[in-house]
């Protein structure tokens, strides 16, 4: 029996078209799949990243992106054989940003050498600078009258209109407000997939964050007397690494009433010039 050339050209085709389906079917098993998890729980000045390879794949040279701020004295935690390092950046994260937000804002990676396919590594990022630890310190001090605030406001609401109270989720509204607060700010996370933005809030914080966000405004002035007689704070100053040197930058959270002390000098004033100022660390938070 013979057969004509179109047969072995048909049959030649099917047979490569088998392989490339199993090669494409090999590759995917292959290839890493990374998701990334933060957890600030210890304080502001510390982030925690986890991060985890449910694929087949080794992932190699994995990048997390951070931009706005990189406090000084910043360290990199992380079992040495992820090889975890941290890489600053000499250009402004945001090239649309003003020059005050920009002489401000150092963007910063880390770089993790591999992570194993089923495997979860993590690295940690601190402050080592002892007035950011003591701003840190004063940031959880102002968090607890803000949960406290939180809560008394999901009770009113949840009594008064049931129906959006439901909506109301105060502890996943503070784990949003503490990840906010962190003086760490991520923003991508790069491997062999492609570069992907990324939030340190997970998809439940960021609902919540999102009805607090609605429903607050709407109903702040009927429930009022919960903001009476709160108390003020110092607002935490925090020390950041600038092209130009070391600057600070106030923090102020929502919910309660922060203040900051700042002198400006009548001449710089007169003249009519732009001044920008950097609030002065402190001495004390009391």
């Amino acid at each position: 029996m013979s057969f004509s050339p179109d047969f072995w050209i048909g049959l030649s085709l099917g047979i490569a078209g088998v392989a490339a389906t199993l090669a494409v079917a090999w590759y995917q098993r292959q290839v890493p799949t990374l998701t990334i998890a933060f957890d600030s729980s210890d304080g502001p000045d510390r982030l925690v990243c986890r991060l985890r390879n449910s694929g087949r794949g080794q992932a190699r040279g994995v990048t997390v992106g951070f931009n706005l701020m990189l406090p000084i004295e910043t360290v990199i935690y992380s079992a040495p054989e992820i090889g975890a390092t941290l890489h600053e950046s000499d250009l402004p994260p945001d090239p649309a940003a003003g020059p005050a937000a920009a002489a401000l804002q150092r963007a910063f990676a880390v770089v993790v050498s591999r992570v194993a396919p089923k495997d979860t590594v993590q690295f940690e990022l601190r402050s080592l600078d002892a007035d950011n630890q003591r701003a840190a310190r004063q940031v959880i001090r102002i968090t607890a009258e803000i949960a406290s605030i939180l809560a008394e406001f999901g009770t009113r609401l949840q009594a008064q209109y049931p129906e959006l109270g439901s909506l109301w989720h105060t502890d996943l509204i503070v784990r949003a407000r503490t990840k906010r607060d962190s003086f760490f700010k991520p923003s991508t996370l790069s491997y062999e997939l492609g570069r992907f933005p990324i939030s340190a809030l997970s998809d439940d914080e960021q609902l919540a964050d999102a009805n607090c966000q609605d429903l607050y405004p709407r109903f702040k002035r009927e429930f009022i007397d919960i903001f009476q007689g709160r108390p003020s704070f110092v607002a935490p100053v925090v020390k950041v690494k600038t092209a130009a040197g070391a600057r600070t930058y106030a923090t102020l959270p929502p919910f309660v009433n922060t203040y900051v002390d700042m002198a400006v000098s009548p001449s710089a004033l007169q003249a009519g010039a732009t001044v920008v100022l950097y609030p002065p660390v402190p001495e004390s938070y009391e």
